[in-house]
């Protein structure tokens, strides 16, 4: 009994079918962390603003302020301490309730150093500081709180103590944002979006990876069904006569060795290096196609590069379960 190749037609039509949403999830979340970075100076409410002198042993506190649960952000409270240079303080900053009880604290190592240097011939001066503290509250009720600070010790360089007052400007923004959190979520998620729009490419399960020293190259697996997407990439090695383009041509064949599709041919646009005289050395291209097969079985794909003088190598990869960043033309096999 002899066996008949199955009728087959082709059409080629340009889908999103395929289209992979999470490059544009990662991309979508990179754009509202950018925009919560543009808007949260909005959403900020300044609660207090006050210059305070402390001295060491003699806690401070503010003016009492009204704290309210908030959407968005956190309240936030910055010290300074203003002290000339050469010298460290350590303070503690103290959130109190209407009893004067602590609902949380935080100590600051703040300094303020500067000096000269020498090298070579050269001098100059140098100066460093780290003198602000914060502290970020969430409330969870609405209450009215107030900020003590205590001077716990002043001292110079030397490590002699100062018997002065040190200025801190304290303020309270209701409704803040941490930047840095802003900051390591724009990083953390534009590498993401970059992964996963650099990754879409590579999806799916490699089912023919065939490499020939000659223009023509095919192999035979087992492909196709329903919303399986084939990824075929042709990569063109040439030598020296590598001209400025080459054409690819592709065969599908059934499981009988009959021939089920052949294209009219697609132009690959050739790189060529040169040497330092300008003269070609090799060429390189590629070439991305995308088709479906309605019918799941074994099939070979075949292909010729032409004209074939100048090619010294021709790889055939086909992947299945492919993936894509936009809308693509897929030729359509129907079996």
């Amino acid at each position: 009994m002899t066996a008949t190749s199955p009728v087959s037609s082709s059409k080629n039509t340009v889908t999103k079918e395929f289209l992979s949403i999470w490059p544009y999830v990662a991309a979508a979340a990179l754009v509202l962390i950018v925009l919560a970075g543009i808007v949260a100076p909005f959403f900020q409410q300044k609660l207090l603003s006050q210059d305070l002198r402390v001295t060491e042993g003699v806690p401070v506190s503010s003016q009492p302020f009204e704290l309210k649960p908030t959407a968005i952000g956190a309240l936030r409270i910055d010290a300074v301490a203003k002290i000339p240079t050469n010298r460290w303080v350590t303070y503690e900053l103290q959130v109190l309730d209407p009893s004067n009880q602590v609902i949380t604290s935080a100590i600051k190592n703040a300094w303020s150093e500067s000096g000269t240097w020498r090298e070579g011939g050269e001098s100059g001066t140098w100066s460093e500081s780290d003198l602000k503290a914060g502290l970020d509250v969430q409330a969870r009720k609405q209450e009215q709180i107030k900020v003590a600070i205590e001077v716990l010790e002043y001292t110079n360089t030397a490590g002699n103590e100062i018997n002065e007052a040190v200025p801190i400007k304290l303020t309270v923004n209701n409704g803040a944002i941490d930047g840095r959190y802003l900051w390591t979520g724009f990083f953390g998620v534009g590498a993401m979006a970059l992964i996963t729009f650099v990754s879409v490419p590579n999806a799916g399960k490699l089912i023919i990876n065939k490499r020939m020293l000659d223009s023509d190259v095919g192999d035979r697996a087992v492909m196709g069904g329903p919303d399986k997407l084939l990824r075929v990439n042709i990569h063109v090695k040439a030598d020296e006569t590598c001209p400025s383009s080459l054409r690819a041509y592709i065969y599908l064949k059934d499981s009988y060795g009959e021939q089920l599709y052949a294209s009219q041919g697609t132009t690959i646009n050739m790189a060529r290096s040169k040497d330092d005289d300008g003269s070609i050395e090799s060429g390189s291209g590629r070439l991305t196609q995308f088709f479906t097969i309605s019918k799941r079985g074994s099939y070979g794909f075949y292909v010729e590069i032409m004209p074939d003088a100048s090619v010294d190598s021709t790889r055939l990869e086909i992947k299945e379960g492919a993936s894509t960043t936009g809308a693509v033309q897929v030729t359509q096999i129907l079996v």
